[in-house]
């Protein structure tokens, strides 16, 4: 028997720990539902061709579907504009969990397999960019408070990211007229949020192997007022299947 297709897709799961608390009538349970909230932007970075897809649910209900950033498809802008997501914040003895998983569609109907599971640690209020990447069998993310004190909306803010699973050290330069900063980033570690000037943006990329040399982005507008997540992402050594390329995911950033 020809085996099926297996049709995949991946759900990010961010439950709320929306727990259940029954007062003495147990036949009408009251739901505890967050009243507070962060607001994170999630990016999906993981390089596995059918696992762009990513979806935010509480409580099994479909928040936000966060749409595919297609790995080297030049119909596409290098520069993403994505949106903070409210996420319910649960205080106490409650804990926010994050779960990634993707479904499969057998013959015995869809199963779900998780392949991420972890405590958010993330305050109401507050701002963050989680990212997702690495292998499927060993997913690994990033959850990164995004502050910035007193945002101005003429501002760039830039933060270089290296989420290539398999990539030596990367060392970018970002730069605009007068203005010039350098970041040297192993794998799963990010910049510091630089405030920067207005201005065209050229980023320069150049591995710590060599196998990159001053690759170059020129003419790049940056957007004013929101945090550029300049993102190395994809399979370093040379895989046909979404290999190496810089996205730029800006994040809109809600001044206060």
């Amino acid at each position: 028997m020809q085996s099926k297709v297996k049709q995949v897709l991946i759900a990010m799961l961010a439950i709320l720990s929306m727990s259940c608390e029954c007062p003495t009538d147990i036949k009408s349970p009251t739901i505890i539902k967050p009243t507070v909230f962060a607001n994170v932007l999630f990016i999906n970075a993981m390089p596995e061709q059918n696992l762009n897809t990513l979806y935010v649910l509480s409580s099994s209900k479909i928040v936000e579907r966060l749409d595919t950033i297609i790995y080297n498809d030049s119909s596409q802008s290098l520069i993403k504009l994505k949106n903070y997501i409210p996420v319910g914040v649960m205080v106490g003895d409650k804990k926010n969990t994050l779960k990634l998983a993707k479904t499969e569609r057998t013959a015995q109907g869809d199963t779900l397999k998780l392949l991420f599971n972890n405590v958010l640690n993330i305050k109401k209020d507050s701002n963050y960019t989680f990212i997702a990447f690495g292998a499927e069998e060993s997913v690994q993310s990033l959850m990164i408070k995004d502050y910035i004190e007193n945002p101005q909306e003429s501002n760039i803010y830039i933060r270089c990211i290296n989420v290539s699973p398999d990539a030596p050290t990367i060392y970018f330069t970002i730069s605009t007229e007068g203005y010039t900063r350098k970041f040297s980033l192993s794998s799963g570690e990010y910049s510091e949020l630089a405030n920067s000037p207005a201005g065209d943006y050229s980023i320069s990329l150049t591995s710590a192997d060599s196998t990159i040399k001053n690759s170059s982005y020129e003419k790049l507008k940056l957007a004013k007022g929101k945090i550029n997540n300049i993102i190395f992402r994809g399979n370093f050594k040379g895989t046909s299947v979404n290999p190496r390329e810089l996205i730029i995911v800006t994040g809109n950033y809600p001044l206060k």
